[in-house]
Order: structure tokens, then C-alpha cells, then sequence
């Protein structure tokens, strides 16, 4: 079947447009989508996608080339598929879990705490500048 005809069913909406577009550009899509995702459930998932997303942009679309815009639409549904597996991977909607565990790491040390250790950092400098370079290195190897 010529692809001039293929869009001509999607536009008069008959139905078979779909297993005849698997029939022709299946193979493909599940070998973009597999390259891809490296999965072959997910690859299968995404040529069905691809399917649906024809059927809802033809029309009003009227592709110049179907085999590239086939292959478009199952590229893009693949990278956005493995995106979504990666955010999910690194915590995905189980962030205020991981945030939750983050609090944990914080430094529970107060203003006042922090002010007291940049004034004795601030004093212990001022100190050993009156100290000869010699025992200004004695003194810091000791404390």
C-alpha cells in the first residue's frame, strides 16, 4: 500500500489505517524504539503509541514523507519513555522521601554555633600572626 493511500484512510478515518500501517512500518518502529529503550516490552508498548499518535495527528497533519514522520513520532515516544524510566530510577515521585532522608543529613548546628566557630577561627588567626613562622607550624601540627 502507497502512502498517499494510508493517509487517505486516516483523513476518512477508516480503521484499518492502523494494521495497515503496523503491517507496513511495524517492523521499523519496533527497531527505532529498541535501539532505543534496549527493551522489548517497552519497544512493543512504544509502537502501539506510535499508532495511537498517528491516529490522533492525521488529521489535520498531512506528512510529506510518512515513513519519516512515522519514525519521528516513535522516536520521540521512545526518548520520552526512557527519560521517564530514568527519572523514576533516580527517586521520581518519591522525592519527599528522599528529601525526608536529606534532613537527616543536615548540620544541626545554630547561628549562634556557627558565629562562635568563625569568631574562634577569626581569634586563632590573629594569634598565630604574632607567632614566628617556626612555631606558628609547631603550634598547628599540635591542635
Amino acid at each position: 500500500m502507497q502512502d498517499h493511500d494510508l493517509i487517505a484512510m486516516y483523513f476518512s478515518r477508516d480503521e484499518r489505517a492502523a494494521a495497515e500501517t503496523e503491517r507496513k512500518f511495524g517492523s521499523y518502529c519496533y527497531t527505532v524504539a529498541y535501539n532505543i529503550l534496549g527493551n522489548a516490552q517497552d519497544a512493543e508498548e512504544c509502537v502501539n503509541d506510535t499508532l495511537v499518535r498517528l491516529w490522533e495527528s492525521i488529521p489535520p497533519a498531512r506528512p510529506e514523507n510518512l515513513y519519516a514522520f512515522v519514525a519521528a513520532i516513535t522516536r520521540n515516544l521512545a526518548k520520552n519513555k526512557l527519560k521517564a524510566a530514568h527519572v523514576q530510577r533516580r527517586g521520581g515521585s518519591e522525592l519527599p522521601a528522599v528529601l525526608d532522608e536529606l534532613r537527616d543529613c543536615t548540620d544541626p548546628d545554630t547561628v549562634e554555633q556557627e558565629l562562635d566557630r568563625r569568631e574562634l577561627g577569626r581569634v586563632l588567626n590573629a594569634f598565630l600572626g604574632t607567632l614566628r613562622h617556626d612555631h606558628r607550624i609547631i603550634f598547628v601540627q599540635r591542635y
